[in-house]
């Protein structure tokens, strides 16, 4: 949970490095809270109808929303780790192959010691 809230501290923050673990914390507890929040909707809607119908709509619409830029910052800050620009992010706009260059990125190792964007992250 502290790599979750250690990347909604850094909301706005694109400079830096992240390492793997705390890229990939955020981004498993942010897939299970908003997946948590799905299957929540779902139950309710089923159960109770129209209002949570559009009460855990709304919350789930919010939670995407508000977990998108550090989603984009995080991101960023990992690819730095790994001495790319942040503009790589682009890459995934590629059907395919950019989704799989982006993955190989973020599974690869950071850079040890320092690199142009920061001090190593694990110290």
């Amino acid at each position: 949970m502290k790599w979750f809230l250690k990347c909604l501290r850094n909301y706005f923050v694109f400079k830096g490095r992240a390492s793997r673990t705390e890229y990939w914390m955020f981004y498993l507890i942010s897939t299970i809270l908003l997946y948590s929040i799905g299957i929540l909707w779902i139950i309710c809607e089923r159960l109770f109808g129209g209002f949570f119908n559009d009460l855990f709509g709304g919350i789930l619409i919010l939670s995407i929303i508000g977990i998108l830029i550090p989603s984009f910052s995080v991101a960023v800050r990992r690819f730095h780790d790994t001495g790319k620009s942040g503009w790589w992010i682009w890459v995934v706009l590629i059907p395919t192959i950019g989704a799989i260059c982006a993955l190989c990125i973020l599974i690869t190792k950071g850079d040890k010691g320092d690199n142009k964007y920061g001090s190593d992250p694990k110290g």
